[in-house]
């Protein structure tokens, strides 16, 4: 670190909010590795003569009494999770189970040098710190510090404590123009299938076609811009030519929460369709490509099995399906995630997204229907990982936000449904009385090494917080 930059945070850290985040990016804190990091917020509760309670799953929650004259003022939850999302820059040499996070300032914005910042969800935790030390207005507090969001939720979904809240700030937010009110569940949908093989033709000729260059995202944030997704894209150009081709194997996509940015078909195609499939390919708006191979095949789909494939692959969902009828945002979405074909057997794996159970359910159950029209699965995996958080437009906790947010900023804050989960979705599943909104600084590429925070922004979003908590 430069003296330049450590003069920088050194003038930073004079403000109680910064010299806390500073504190915590000390710490190595990946998910399943918070050990030290809750110790270290035990000790600052006892040293500050404050109650806590730690339970199995090593979350945390700290009492924080009323100020004076805020005794009888309802109890309100402060929410975020400990852990962060460990990626350096390739080259970048860090361990991030000892070293600290390098912090740097450039500007308006902290960084880190080469790897994630953990600002994700780093300054929520700092706000609670911050809160813990000071002297700010406000009612009954119980600080809730959750492990092992980034990975299996597995921190919220076991909380060994009761809360008696009435209203939950979640912190976990990444926008400071908006107030979260709601978010979408998290379902995946595995499939596997068996299809019948057929010896392949003599004097056919092995191509692989390559769909790639495309955008990809996560799929639940960017899903309502439409992305194209690689497997779809090859089903569509595929879809021309069978069952004259035949199909050796299909590959495409990541994992369940990425749309497909590449997908490969290897294909026998008969010597008279060759030309028909290139002009097929440079006549579409995708990057594909059309390799020749150099390998003798055994085997491909029966023609029956070959039409049912893609005839499934171009029925099942992606994209946005429903939008919100009151908000300006999606309602439920899907995503055709992965597939992979080949002789060893047929998997496909879908996510579902929505902020409506009874949205999801019905998504659902349209995929498995779509399936079993001309297969029956071997293997049939339905795993919902978080549940939706439906808005509460008319909560007296957004009424109270709306007004402060006002004061502070300016204007009135957007009002956003988050189509991806958060933690409060799981909380108020468990608290269904409890009000709940989450808020949060401008926090840019989070789980990437160019992660960054707004100092200014965040500086308001602190602002805002005790101002909200003084007015409960």
């Amino acid at each position: 670190m430069s003296d330049n930059h450590a003069t920088d945070l050194e003038k930073l850290s004079q403000q109680s909010i910064w010299r806390c985040f500073m504190e915590l990016s000390a710490i190595p804190r990946n998910s399943h590795e918070e050990d030290r990091v809750i110790d270290f917020i035990k000790k600052k509760a006892t040293d500050l003569d404050l109650s806590w309670q730690n339970d199995a799953h090593n979350n945390l929650m700290v009492w924080v009494p009323a100020s004076a004259g805020y005794e009888t003022s309802p109890t309100t939850c402060l929410q975020a999770h400990v852990d962060m999302v460990c990626v350096a820059t390739k080259g970048v040499e860090h361990d991030f189970t000892n070293d600290p996070i390098d912090v740097i300032r450039e500007g308006n914005l902290l960084k880190a040098n080469g790897t994630t910042l953990g600002a994700d969800n780093g300054f929520g935790i700092a706000m609670m710190l911050a809160i813990m030390e000071g002297e700010d207005e406000h009612g009954p507090l119980e600080l809730v510090f959750t492990t092992d969001e980034e990975d299996e939720l597995s921190g919220a979904n076991n909380l060994g404590f009761e809360l008696t809240a009435t209203y939950l700030i979640n912190l976990d937010a990444e926008e400071d123009d908006s107030i979260t009110v709601g978010c979408a569940s998290a379902t995946t949908i595995k499939a596997e299938l068996s299809l019948a093989w057929q010896p392949v033709e003599q004097g056919d000729g092995v191509f692989q076609i390559k769909v790639s260059g495309l955008p990809s995202g996560h799929s639940g944030l960017v899903i309502h811009e439409n992305r194209s997704n690689a497997i779809k894209v090859l089903t569509d150009l595929l879809i021309h030519f069978v069952p004259s081709i035949g199909l050796i194997e299909i590959n495409g996509g990541l994992r369940d929460n990425v749309i497909p940015a590449e997908a490969m078909a290897i294909i026998t195609v008969p010597k008279e369709l060759e030309n028909d499939l290139r002009t097929a390919i440079e006549q579409s708006n995708a990057t594909i490509s059309m390799k020749p191979l150099d390998v003798s095949a055994t085997y491909i789909l029966t023609k029956q099995s070959e039409i049912d494939l893609i005839a499934l692959l171009k029925n099942l969902p992606h994209g946005v399906l429903k939008r919100h009828p009151e908000l300006d945002s999606v309602e439920t979405s899907a995503n055709l995630a992965k597939i992979t074909v080949s002789e060893k057997g047929v998997e496909i794996l879908l996510s579902v997204r929505s902020c409506s159970q009874v949205g999801e359910d019905a998504v659902v159950l349209d995929i498995v229907n779509t399936f079993r029209t001309d297969f029956d699965p071997e293997e049939f995996g339905i795993e919902h990982l978080s549940p939706p958080w439906r808005p509460n437009l008319d909560s007296n906790l957004l009424a109270k936000a709306k007004k402060i947010y006002g004061i502070f900023y300016g204007k009135p804050p957007k009002i956003n449904v988050m189509h991806a989960g958060l933690e409060a979705a799981i909380l108020v599943q468990n608290y269904p009385s409890m009000e709940a909104i989450s808020i949060g600084p401008n926090i840019f590429d989070v789980h990437t090494p160019q992660e960054n925070i707004e100092i200014d922004s965040a500086e308001r979003c602190w602002e805002f917080l005790t101002a909200l908590l003084a007015s409960l």
